[in-house]
């Protein structure tokens, strides 16, 4: 079980990156060794690890998702923690703002304050007018499946099939040794055709498609192995009706800001099929307004985009078989 407000700290994690533009590393949390003999290691919410030359530079950033302002005594812990880690700076990050004497310490221990805060969605309106996000889930229902085996056995293996569970995971992938349901063969199957399959689809409606899945190519292998029976696969054939179903998924839109109320980001979240997805803006000095997002922590395009790259395009779907 995940500890509490270890939300922000991947958040924050993410915003960081999203800003960055020295290549820096972001490990959350991350793990310093203590330089006190006998201490063991010292975790920090971020640690943010860049070189300058052949020299390391080391960030802390400390968050806390608590009630009413933080105050003086941690912006100190945080100071103590970067002199003892012998650390080049540090952030501290709040959810609910700083105390006048939390600003100051800060301001003279060189300490960088950031806050994470909710906004309405007409506050995002003003860098952006899209504030929905249409989710597409693109279902699928198997109904017929017709098997060729290589060999005689497999009149045997198709008897067993019958009487199965569709859930069973009674195939296994040559190449990876990995135990697949016949739902599973599906999604590899209709995989490289998906936009074909459900190409001017209306939301709604229902179509019956037909796919051929061809195993006897190298590295392609499928064998059904199941109840003492194992015989390999030679092609599957799949009847199935798909349609796609559309809902407006709801926003949470957060600010990041410094001291003075400063914006260095904006991040919109939600939650689509137990996956989170977070959509980043942050406005370039030409204007143009710098788009990124992330599911699950992970970049879109494998890294946070360089500052002055255009926005990323996303689409969240998934395909679930639900076999009668």
């Amino acid at each position: 079980m995940e500890r509490e407000g270890r939300w922000l700290e991947q958040l924050v994690s993410l915003l960081e990156q999203f800003a960055d533009e020295t290549g820096a590393v972001f490990e959350s949390p991350g793990f310093i060794n203590s330089p006190d003999p006998g201490e063991r290691q010292r975790e920090i919410d971020v640690l943010v690890r860049r070189k300058v030359g052949t020299v390391e530079i080391l960030v802390l950033i400390e968050c806390r998702d608590r009630a009413g302002h933080q105050g003086v005594d941690w912006i100190e812990q945080i100071d103590a923690k970067r002199r003892s880690l012998q650390a080049s700076a540090a952030v501290a990050v709040s959810r609910s703002g700083f105390t006048t004497g939390a600003i100051a310490a800060a301001a003279r221990f060189g300490i960088e304050l950031r806050s994470v805060n909710d906004i309405t969605l007409d506050d995002f309106s003003s860098w952006a007018t899209w504030v929905d996000m249409l989710v597409q889930n693109r279902r699928a229902e198997i109904q017929q499946i017709y098997i060729e085996f290589e060999t005689t056995e497999g009149t045997d293996a198709a008897a067993a099939l019958g009487d199965l569970p569709t859930d069973t995971a009674c195939f296994v992938a040559d190449q990876t040794g990995e135990r697949m349901t016949a739902g599973q063969l599906w999604d590899g199957a209709v995989s490289p055709q998906d936009s074909v399959v459900y190409r001017d689809l209306p939301a709604g409606e229902f179509r019956g498609v037909r796919i051929n899945a061809i195993y006897s190519q190298p590295g392609l292998g499928v064998t059904f192995d199941w109840g003492g029976i194992v015989t390999r696969v030679k092609a599957i054939k799949f009847e199935a009706r798909v349609w796609i179903e559309e809902s407006t998924q709801p926003m949470h839109p957060m600010a990041y800001s410094g001291v003075g109320g400063v914006e260095h980001g904006r991040v919109l979240e939600t939650s689509v099929d137990g996956k989170q997805l977070h959509f980043f803006m942050s406005p370039s000095e030409d204007g143009v307004f710098r788009i990124a997002a992330a599911v699950d922590g992970q970049w879109m395009t494998g890294e946070a985009p360089p500052a002055g790259q255009s926005s990323v395009a996303i689409r969240a779907d998934n395909s679930d078989v639900v076999a009668e």
